[in-house]
């Protein structure tokens, strides 16, 4: 009994030196990150770093974080900002903002208010740190500007993390819920005001290649270059109207997409008299678009078209659309 006290006090001892030597290491490593973002312009300031958790954590905390960038573009200010990592899970982080921030774009300020504004993020056990995941989760959130517009949500969740066994496939995944947005933007959108205050929700679902995996090794010539995009939904539901796109598309070397994109549209009728009340549609051929959305549905409530793109350019059957957007 006495031998066995004695282990578990050496272990213990070994243990909390671990802890004490990471705790070091982890304090010496944001040091040095912050003064490479300095080397390269950054202006970055902070009043305090402390790291507690004992025995079983590394808890990191800032105090009154102020970020700016080389071209004094965007600034970033936050009361605290806390980083957390088990002490025998250091390759795992999860990243905690504080309940309101205030950002500056161009001359506009921000103020963002969210509750449980939190990431995660994994790399996997190699000297390169290949990226595993990252998660992104909010509750109800709320941005606002000092030039007098709002947009809320109720609930946020995005994701990206590695897909398969060959380098450079992700999942990526996006939702938003119950999306309120600016009313400028509603007054453009929804002038007569005959549509829901919200977005019912805003989905993202897609897996994507690259030419090469995210890593500490990826330099200044702007990180992996997609090279296929797979949509197996991009949803938008807006009281009765629901639009939803999903298809396949490759990305060669200029960054322009080859493949196809399929539209599924509920209430096509609704989203034609918004494009007139918007005034994107001319009221006199609404008519005309109304009755051709109607044939090609065939009778269903769900109207299917499929985009095509090719040598650059996007057609809807035998109707040119113009120019495919550039995916790099």
């Amino acid at each position: 009994m006495r031998f066995m006290a004695i282990i578990i006090a050496i272990l213990a001892s070994l243990y909390g030196g671990y802890w004490f030597v990471g705790s070091n290491a982890v304090q010496k490593g944001a040091a040095l990150a912050i003064d490479g973002m300095r080397a390269e312009g950054w202006h970055v300031e902070y009043e305090a770093m402390s790291v507690r958790g004992f025995p079983s954590r590394f808890d990191t905390r800032f105090d009154a974080v102020a970020l700016r960038d080389p071209a004094r573009t965007f600034a970033w200010q936050m009361p605290d900002f806390r980083l957390f990592a088990l002490s025998y899970q250091p390759n795992k982080v999860i990243a905690l903002w504080p309940a309101r921030q205030t950002l500056t774009i161009a001359d506009e300020v921000f103020t963002l208010d969210s509750d449980g504004l939190r990431a995660s993020a994994k790399v996997g056990v190699a000297a390169a740190l290949p990226l595993d995941s990252v998660t992104l989760e909010a509750d109800a959130t709320r941005l606002a500007s000092d030039q007098g517009w709002e947009a809320t949500l109720d609930h946020l969740v995005a994701a990206f993390r590695v897909a398969g066994p060959a380098p450079g496939q992700y999942d990526a995944f996006a939702e938003g819920r119950a999306i309120v947005l600016p009313a400028q933007a509603m007054a453009l959108i929804d002038p007569a005001g005959t549509m829901p205050a919200a977005l019912d929700i805003l989905r993202v679902d897609a897996g994507l290649t690259f030419d090469r995996p995210f890593d500490a090794t990826m330099g200044s010539d702007g990180g992996p270059k997609l090279t296929a995009l797979t949509l197996r939904e991009t949803r938008l539901g807006w009281g009765a109207v629901s639009f939803n796109a999903t298809g396949d598309i490759t990305v060669d070397a200029a960054g322009v997409p080859a493949g196809a994109i399929t539209l599924a549209v509920k209430d096509w009728s609704q989203l034609i008299a918004l494009g007139v009340s918007a005034g994107a549609i001319d009221p006199g051929v609404a008519p005309t678009w109304d009755r051709a959305a109607t044939m090609m549905a065939a009778g269903e409530d769900e109207l299917r078209a499929t985009i095509t793109l090719r040598n650059g350019m996007m057609a809807l059957g035998p109707i040119p659309l113009g120019p495919a957007p550039q995916l790099r």
